[in-house]
């Protein structure tokens, strides 16, 4: 789960300083006409390539950034570090100043690739980081008393999203020891907020082509790692000589300086192609005090599992519908099933009442 977390942490990452870009773009539009002077300096500073290959802006109705490509580190990596077919933001302002609303037409994200590689132990993130200038420290400032704020009246202000779409997310981590290749994440959300009132759609799929895989795993064995011999641990190259007695010498004057160390046991080498499908479906009204409904549809499926031990396919489902009321401080889960290989092993419903100070659950299996 770390490795697939990382995954998750990085390729975010990668968006938020992309959501970035596209704020400074609108704000100083003349920043379209530097496009190549933007990348070919943002690539001197990561010491990688950096290319955009069209930015259109309108201020008052939409930015599109177009193939987004941030290239691979010096230092043998090959793999470009984020790539993207488009990012854009569709807007309209227009009516802000006579119905309190900002309608975002559109928030699409389209084809997100990252990628994460290691060579000894340092990732390509670590390495063109490592290009940046270090930070100046922060002179530090006195401490200011905050006087606390008189709740007003609630703003009538309201933020309206119509659509944004998430779509082919891939990513790609290679941490040495293990490699995860994932495909095929897609996210649609809508709806709007006010302090007044608010109600959100929420859609998350996860989908391959079906019937075929759209993960790839694996575990490499001690004698795949990169710089490590078959018993597990690091082969320490000592400098080539003709004279015999004194390569002894070296090396019997290297392991005395090394304390006894007990052997790690060598990791079992796996590969694996994983189907994995996922839908979640999320209705929630009145952010502050939220009421939602939920579903989600879960299954994973083994489609080749290469290990030492032989290991039958297997297959895991998983449905959950359930609603939350926080101002009625309830909730219900309408259905939990669980199967194992399609056989169900369990189908429970529940009933809660006191999500804050719990009172009283009543479970049904």
């Amino acid at each position: 789960m770390r490795i697939i977390k990382r995954v998750i942490l990085f390729t975010f990452l990668s968006l938020f300083l992309l959501i970035i870009l596209v704020v400074l773009v609108a704000l100083f539009p003349p920043i379209g006409l530097f496009r190549d002077t933007i990348a070919n300096k943002a690539g001197e500073t990561l010491g990688v390539e950096v290319r955009i290959g069209d930015i259109d802006i309108s201020t008052l109705s939409h930015i599109v950034l177009k193939d987004i490509y941030v290239g691979p580190p010096q230092g043998g990596y090959t793999r470009p570090v984020f790539e993207m077919k488009e990012l854009a933001l569709r807007y309209s302002v227009i009516g802000a100043a006579f119905s309190n609303e900002v309608v975002v037409e559109e928030i699409l994200i389209d084809s997100p690739h990252a990628a994460l590689e290691t060579i000894n132990g340092k990732t390509s993130i670590d390495a063109m980081l490592a290009n940046l200038p270090p930070s100046e420290p922060k002179p530090e400032e006195p401490e200011e008393v905050e006087e606390p704020e008189t709740p007003g009246e609630p703003s009538p202000f309201k933020i309206t999203l119509k659509k944004l779409t998430i779509r082919d997310v891939r990513a790609f981590a290679d941490i040495g020891t293990h490699v995860v290749d994932f495909h095929s994440l897609g996210v649609d959300i809508s709806g709007f907020f006010s302090q007044l009132e608010s109600h959100f759609d929420v859609a998350v799929n996860i989908a391959g082509e079906p019937g075929k895989p759209n993960i790839h795993f694996e575990q490499r064995g001690a004698g795949e790692l990169p710089g490590q011999t078959q018993g597990g641990a690091e082969e320490e190259q000592l400098p080539a000589t003709d004279k015999g007695e004194e390569a002894t010498a070296a090396t019997a004057e290297n392991t005395a300086d090394k304390p006894e160390t007990s052997a790690i046991p060598n990791p079992v080498p796996v590969k694996a192609d994983i189907e994995l499908a996922l839908k979640i479906d999320v209705a929630a009204d009145h952010v502050l005090e939220p009421k939602a409904d939920v579903k989600l549809d879960f299954m994973l499926k083994s489609h080749s599992i290469d290990t030492i031990w032989k290991l039958e396919p297997l297959q895991l489902n998983l449905n959950v519908e359930a609603v939350a009321d926080m101002k009625e401080d309830s909730a219900e889960v309408k259905r939990i099933s669980f199967s194992f290989n399609r056989e169900e092993m369990i189908n429970l419903r529940a009933a809660l009442k006191g999500l804050i100070e719990q009172k009283n659950i009543d479970v049904f299996i």
